[in-house]
């Protein structure tokens, strides 16, 4: 037997995944604050760098913004426009990784064909769960929906 979806329970699916993105990001800032940097020598993460930013800068703004993140759940629904705005944030960086990553394999041959399509997938999971927390997007989603309905 199939249960139904309240919007009840969608809201704490969507809010219990907000719990879990930001501590992602917030690890993944910390632990490329704290590793070995020789660690990170694959040619992705030494096209990442080229550009003059180094684990810790990459970290950094993980970090932060996952705990801004977590912070901005406590909230509540008074906190989904920070908390998009953040993951948005996250978005970004991880795009630019991925961006990195695509710039590597066509200029090394020992690329990770993996890790592109990886971060990439990622940041469109950080922008699309943004982009539902930001009630301007939402409400135009709504509106259009209501207006294809009436046709």
């Amino acid at each position: 037997m199939a249960s139904d979806i309240t919007s009840e329970r969608l809201h704490w699916a969507i809010r219990f995944g907000s719990w879990g993105l930001g501590a992602l990001a917030l690890l993944t800032g910390l632990t490329l604050i704290l590793q070995d940097h020789s660690r990170m020598g694959s040619p992705g993460w030494q096209t990442a760098f080229a550009v003059g930013l180094g684990p810790t800068f990459w970290g950094a703004i993980l970090a932060w913004a996952g705990a801004a993140m977590l912070i901005s759940i406590l909230f509540g629904d008074r906190g989904d426009t920070a908390l998009g705005c953040w993951a948005i944030l996250i978005s970004t960086v991880i795009f630019l990784r991925a961006v990195a990553s695509f710039i590597a394999l066509m200029h090394h041959p020992a690329a990770s064909c993996a890790a592109a399509p990886f971060f990439l997938a990622m940041s469109f999971v950080y922008l699309t769960y943004g982009l539902i927390h930001l009630p301007a997007f939402t409400d135009r989603i709504a509106q259009t929906v209501r207006q294809v309905g009436r046709r």
